[in-house]
């Protein structure tokens, strides 16, 4: 370890001890007051299956950026599996606006252990 990254390291470790946290390997889920945000766009351009929309995905924490193509916007629950399968993590928040799909009894089933953050929805 170099000597410039030792003090960071160091200054990291002490944060988190203060803080409490003490998770062994890779978290299961987002670091503490984090968490992800959601919310659907028009495609550019149609994709090769006919997908007209996609769901964007943005971790708060890591500025990580992840889109599903879909062929509609009725079900977000499934793009959502989809991401937490493909990136292994849970977060504890999730942000959303009220559109329908998103505050449907199927997500609020589905996010039984995220906080669920909704905002207003955005109309056309």
């Amino acid at each position: 370890m170099t000597k410039v990254l030792a003090p960071q390291l160091a200054d990291l470790k002490a944060c988190v001890e203060e803080l409490g946290i003490k998770e062994a390997g890779i978290p299961n889920c987002s670091p503490t007051g984090t968490g992800l945000r959601i919310d659907w766009s028009d495609a550019c351009s149609l994709g090769r299956n006919g997908e007209r929309d996609f769901v964007l995905v943005v971790d708060k924490d890591t500025e990580y950026l992840a889109n599903f193509n879909t062929k509609s916007r009725h079900n977000p629950v499934d793009l959502l599996r989809t991401y937490f399968t493909t990136t292994g993590k849970r977060p504890r928040y999730l942000c959303v606006d009220g559109a329908k799909e998103f505050v449907s009894d199927d997500m609020v089933e589905y996010c039984i252990h995220i906080q669920l953050n909704t905002t207003l929805s955005y109309r056309r």
